[in-house]
């Protein structure tokens, strides 16, 4: 059982009141079973991963997501070189393997490491993945 699985049965037990004589709950935590990032999303697929973009481009981080409870909202946090750019709330429906998907269009200063995170609505990250954004350089003629 990982930390995060084990932080959720725990607070799970929390909310459920022992003196009640009621079955307890079903909480079963939110498990992303991939992330990748691409150039779109066709068919709710990835098109086009890659590990480098340019500025122009448009990065769309696909989540798949195993939700066996109640729908719930997740998070993407964008982050370049550390800093948060955007964050971006979506809602998981219950399902083996719900897709969903953020996008971010890159500018010329937005060169450097970036990081898309995937957080449960507590801000437990679930899953993150990396790419490197590059200058185009220009061939001379």
């Amino acid at each position: 059982m990982s930390l995060t699985h084990a932080v959720a049965a725990v607070l799970c037990a929390a909310m459920f009141n022992i003196a009640s004589a009621r079955p307890a709950p079903v909480c079963a935590p939110i498990e992303v079973r991939e992330v990748s990032v691409a150039h779109a999303v066709e068919g709710r697929h990835s098109v086009g991963e890659a590990a480098v973009f340019e500025p122009g481009d448009t990065v769309h981080a696909l989540a798949v997501v195993k939700n066996p409870g109640a729908k719930a909202p997740i998070e993407m946090v964008w982050i370049r070189d550390g800093v948060v750019r955007s964050r971006v709330n979506l809602s998981v429906g219950t399902t083996k393997g719900w897709r969903t998907w953020s996008k971010h269009t890159l500018r010329g200063g937005d060169v450097g490491a970036w990081t898309v995170e995937v957080r449960a609505e507590d801000g437990t990250l679930l899953e993150a993945t990396h790419f490197e954004v590059a200058r185009t350089l220009a061939l001379a003629p």
